[in-house]
C-alpha cells in the first residue's frame, strides 16, 4: 500500500511517495516510489525534473522533417504515400519490411495507423493520376520556370514478368530494363516523371515530354537536352511549340569536319566552376552552333587513352558542339546552361542510390509507376530540404545522418518528447522551426 511520507532535513520539509511491504523476515518496511516535492509556506513545489517511465523510444528526426516541410509547403498527398516516401528517406527497402519498419520507426504517431493491405492499395494509381499529383505538387512548391532540363536514365529487371522490360539501347544490352524521363527545374526541382518501354530511344520520347509541358501550362521557356534528343525533327518540334532548346550536336559527319577545321581557330574563353573552355559560335539553321574545347580535360583523356592503347580519335578529345535556337542568347549562357545539366544526372543517382529507385520490386506496370512516384516524393522533399540549409552551408546528406539520431520518447502517461543530442541537430531542427 502506497502513502505519502513527510521528511524534515533543518528547516525544509520534503514530500515523498512509499510504499509498505514485508521483507523476508516477515518485518514492515518501507520502500522509495517516487519524490512529489518540498513544501513551503503550506505548499507544494513539485520538482522541477520529473522521473519519466518510458513507454517507446525510436528515430523520429526524418519524420519531423517530412511533416515540417510537407506543412510548410502545403503537399497534400495520402498519407500513405507520405508515410511510404518517408520509409525511403530512412531506409529503403521493400512492402515486405513495411510492417516491421511501421512501428520500429513510430511512423504510426505521425501519420495514424496504417495496415499492409493499406499500403498495396495506395500503389494502386494510374499514370494520369500521378502526372497530376506531380503538377500540383511542383506548382505548390515553385513558380518560375525559365530552364527545364530533361533526360532519360535505365533500370535494369532480373526478370522477365515485367511487361514494360525490354533489351534496349546500354552497356549491358543482354538485360531487359525500363527507362525513365525526368523533367528538373534549374534548382534541381522535378517536374514529372514518365516511363518507356526498354527498347524506346531517348530521342523518340520528346514529343511526349511537350506535350507534358503543355498540358501543365509550362510556356516559354528554355529546355536543355542531351546529345542523345538531336535531331533535325526535334530541333523543329521544339521551336514550332514556342520554346528554346540547346542541345548537345554528336561529333560526326559534317559536324566532325568543322570542329577539327575550328578548333585552332577558337580565342575566345568562358569560364566554368572548376575549368575554362574555348568556344566559338556560327550561325545555322535559325539559331547558332557553338563548338567548345576543354584543353585540361583532353590532356587527360589523351593520356589515359594512351596508357590504354584504345583506337580513338584523339583529335576530338575534349571537343564539344551544342545547338541553340535563341540567337540573342550570348554564348557564355549557352554553354553555361548546358553544363548544368549534371543537375540531372545527380538527380538519377540520387534516386538510384539515397532513395531504393533501383532494384524495382514490382511487375505490374501501375506499381512501377507508383512506386517512382515515392521515389520523385522523396527526391522532392531532399530538395525543399536542400533549399532550407542552402544559406547554413549544411549539405542534405549530413543533415539526412544527424536526423536519423534525433529520438522521439514517449512516457505511459502520454507525455512526448524529442531528445536531440548534439549541436548540428539542433541546428538543423531550429532551421525547420521544429520545436524541442
Amino acid at each position: 500500500m502506497a502513502f505519502v511520507r513527510k521528511i524534515k532535513i533543518r528547516d525544509r520539509t520534503y514530500l515523498v511517495e512509499v510504499e509498505g511491504y514485508r521483507d523476508k523476515d516477515g518485518k514492515v518496511r518501507q520502500r522509495f516510489r517516487r519524490y512529489l516535492g518540498k513544501v513551503e509556506d503550506g505548499k507544494l513545489i513539485e520538482p522541477k525534473y520529473k522521473r519519466l517511465e518510458i513507454k517507446r523510444l525510436f528515430p523520429a528526426g526524418i519524420q519531423l522533417m517530412v511533416k515540417a516541410l510537407a506543412e510548410e509547403h502545403g503537399i497534400s498527398v495520402d498519407n500513405r504515400l507520405l508515410c511510404l516516401a518517408t520509409m525511403h528517406l530512412i531506409n529503403p527497402s521493400s512492402l515486405n519490411q513495411v510492417t516491421k519498419n511501421f512501428l520500429r520507426f513510430g511512423l504510426d504517431t505521425f501519420f495514424g495507423d496504417i495496415s499492409r493491405s493499406q499500403f498495396y492499395t495506395s500503389l494502386d494509381m494510374g499514370e494520369e493520376e500521378i502526372y497530376r499529383l506531380e503538377i500540383e505538387l511542383y506548382q505548390g512548391v515553385k513558380k518560375a520556370r525559365s530552364v527545364i532540363f530533361y533526360d532519360i536514365t535505365s533500370i535494369y529487371f532480373y526478370g522477365s514478368s515485367c511487361a514494360l522490360a525490354k533489351r534496349g539501347y546500354n552497356p549491358k544490352g543482354m538485360l531487359p530494363q525500363i527507362n525513365i524521363g525526368l523533367a528538373v527545374d534549374r534548382e534541381g526541382i522535378p517536374l514529372f516523371h514518365k516511363i518507356f518501354r526498354g527498347n524506346v530511344h531517348s530521342a523518340s520520347t520528346l514529343y511526349l515530354f511537350i506535350e507534358c509541358l503543355k498540358n501543365a501550362g509550362i510556356k516559354g521557356c528554355m529546355l536543355i537536352l542531351d546529345r542523345g534528343f538531336f535531331s533535325m525533327k526535334n530541333i523543329q518540334l521544339v521551336t514550332e511549340s514556342d520554346y528554346h532548346i540547346i542541345v548537345g550536336v554528336p561529333l560526326r559527319g559534317r559536324f566532325k569536319v568543322m570542329m577539327k577545321k575550328i578548333r585552332k581557330e577558337m580565342r575566345s574563353i568562358v569560364l566554368l566552376k572548376s575549368t575554362y573552355i574555348y568556344v566559338k559560335e556560327i550561325p545555322w539553321e535559325g539559331g547558332k552552333l557553338v563548338f567548345c574545347y576543354n584543353e585540361g580535360e583532353a590532356s587527360n583523356l589523351k593520356n589515359l587513352i594512351l596508357r590504354r592503347r584504345k583506337k580513338k580519335d584523339i583529335e576530338l578529345l575534349g571537343c564539344y558542339a551544342l545547338f541553340c535556337s535563341n540567337r540573342d542568347l550570348e554564348t557564355k549562357e549557352v554553354v553555361k546552361r548546358y553544363f548544368e545539366k549534371d543537375l540531372i544526372e545527380k538527380s538519377f543517382r540520387s534516386l538510384k542510390s539515397v532513395l531504393g529507385l533501383s532494384p524495382v520490386r514490382h511487375w505490374l506496370e501501375w506499381r512501377i509507376n507508383s512506386h517512382l512516384f515515392v521515389c520523385y516524393l522523396s527526391y522532392l522533399i531532399l530538395k525543399l530540404l536542400e533549399r532550407k540549409l542552402s544559406k547554413e552551408d549544411i549539405s542534405v546528406f549530413t543533415a539526412l545522418d544527424e536526423l536519423k539520431y534525433v529520438y522521439k520518447l514517449v512516457t505511459t502517461e502520454g507525455i512526448e518528447k524529442i531528445v536531440a543530442t548534439t549541436k548540428m541537430q539542433k541546428k538543423i531542427l531550429k532551421i525547420l522551426k521544429i520545436n524541442i
